[in-house]
């Protein structure tokens, strides 16, 4: 997606920065550290509420750091995804300034953002005082950083924090073993690899579906293997892949109007190929989300699924993982081969809030977190991180780590949940009708069918990121 820059970007943010430096010649921002700029915030204490998923714990070291650098207590509240939006809600609807930065899902975009519960970080990035000269916002990756932050009018809420990506995940020992290699071709009539398509992807799902007793890459098994992990709990994460399959399928699912196209053939047939996947999957599907697809994966008995970047650090920690080492990562699967390959993805950056009776040392955290200096610390200390920075793709961890390249195919081509106020109801109903129809309860056209009368009553039409002058690639 060709992104266009703001006009205030274009003014403040390529040249702004470079005014800043003359300005700093007369002034003590020639020297600017963090220490000095956190000097007049000494002693206050900032409250940050987030989603907690294990990648992030790679921060709080470093946060503990940056208050022993500024006298800055931070005080970081953590959450799961099921909670955390109705605890921001709460807070920022209730004006009471709790947090002082808050973790922002796509989904809030408008009710936080556009409807005035957040800070807008121009005039910090005006002021010598508080902006880091070698920030070089040039250097963030995109559309990540206008997607997920600016504004019309060239507002922007934010600096990318967390850069969440789906990719696809194959056993690369079951892949490459010649007897494997050997039989793949003999029933399939080509060669055995990681799958470009989704027919390739559901070839590989009943191939490697095996039985206890039978062998995999010359070894026989004490326990059931399968061809492929799923997610079937009803639960937002369901949508998270099931987006990954609509995507590959080449659908727009938002007309350019703005009006949703749940029912449409083409994402009945998708979710029709992606239910008949379950056959090839460990039993439980139903009760799996995304925690438990990682905890399953960890067993080393799946051969392929379509998963997150941060999970591929963790599978490779022995103390809770039997399948270190064996995983490898590609792009996500299309339906046939032309479609640009994508994936599913979460900004997820930190806002300030409106109400936060600190936001200058609130924007100076927000600024040393996407710092270059943070990102690599964070990249290649323990646990890993996830690049925000076109430099950070140079840092010797990335480059060596196969995930890192499908992250970034996954992050410029692919989907994010829509910015509309209300679309958590959609959300909910697209869970609700999917898990319904994987029962037997309905039929998948039935699904579609309330899915879509949901969908309409909620958003009939207008704006998918209302206030963001990027377009969402639900429409691309």
């Amino acid at each position: 997606m060709k992104m266009k820059t703001a006009w205030w970007w274009k003014r403040v943010g390529r040249f702004g920065i470079a005014a800043l430096s003359v300005l700093a010649l007369s002034g003590s921002a020639w020297s600017w550290s963090l220490e000095e700029a956190t000097k007049p915030y000494k002693g206050t204490t900032l409250r940050v509420g987030i989603a907690m998923v294990p990648v992030i714990e790679g921060y709080l070291p470093l946060i503990k750091d940056f208050s022993k650098r500024t006298g800055i207590k931070v005080k970081v509240e953590t959450y799961t995804h099921a909670e955390w939006d109705a605890k921001g809600d709460a807070d920022l609807y209730s004006r009471t300034g709790h947090f002082d930065l808050l973790q922002m899902h796509h989904t809030r975009a408008e009710d936080w953002a556009v409807n005035g519960h957040v800070r807008w970080i121009n005039q910090y990035m005006k002021d010598a005082k508080l902006l880091d000269p070698n920030l070089d916002p040039d250097d963030f990756l995109q559309p990540l950083w206008d997607d997920n932050c600016l504004f019309e009018g060239g507002k922007r809420a934010c600096f990318p924090t967390y850069n969440f990506q789906m990719v696809y995940w194959y056993r690369k020992d079951w892949f490459g073993h010649p007897a494997e290699k050997t039989a793949f071709k003999k029933k399939y009539g080509y060669n055995l690899g990681p799958a470009k398509t989704y027919k390739q992807f559901r070839d590989i799902a009943e191939f490697f579906t095996r039985k206890k007793g039978q062998k995999i890459a010359g070894k026989v098994l004490k326990d059931n293997h399968y061809g492929v992990g799923l997610v079937g709990k009803r639960e937002m994460s369901l949508t998270w892949e099931w987006y990954n399959i609509l995507n590959g399928w080449g659908i727009k699912l938002y007309e350019k109007n703005g009006r949703p196209n749940f029912d449409q053939q083409a994402v009945i047939d998708a979710t029709k190929w992606w239910l008949s996947l379950r056959p090839f999957a460990p039993p439980g599907v139903s009760e799996a989300g995304f925690y438990d697809l990682f905890v399953m994966m960890t067993k080393g008995n799946i051969a392929q699924s379509l998963n997150w970047i941060d999970f591929a650090f963790a599978i490779d920690i022995p103390k809770i993982s039997k399948a270190v080492g064996v995983y490898t990562y590609d792009t996500v699967p299309v339906r046939k081969l032309g479609i640009p390959p994508s994936g599913w993805g979460e900004g997820e950056p930190m806002v300030i809030s409106k109400y936060s009776k600190n936001p200058e040392a609130a924007y100076l955290f927000m600024q040393w977190m996407s710092s270059k200096e943070t990102q690599k610390k964070w990249i290649e200390g323990p646990g890993s991180g996830l690049p925000l920075r076109k430099s950070s793709l140079e840092l010797p961890f990335v480059k060596k780590h196969p995930v890192f390249a499908p992250t970034i195919v996954s992050m410029k081509n692919g989907w994010f949940d829509p910015g509309y106020s209300g679309y958590a109801e959609v959300r909910e109903e697209i869970a609700i009708q999917i898990t319904e129809a994987a029962s037997g309860r309905q039929t998948v056209e039935q699904a579609m069918k309330k899915l879509q009368a949901k969908a309409l009553k909620v958003h009939p039409k207008g704006p998918i990121n209302p206030g963001q002058p990027s377009v969402n690639q639900f429409h691309r």
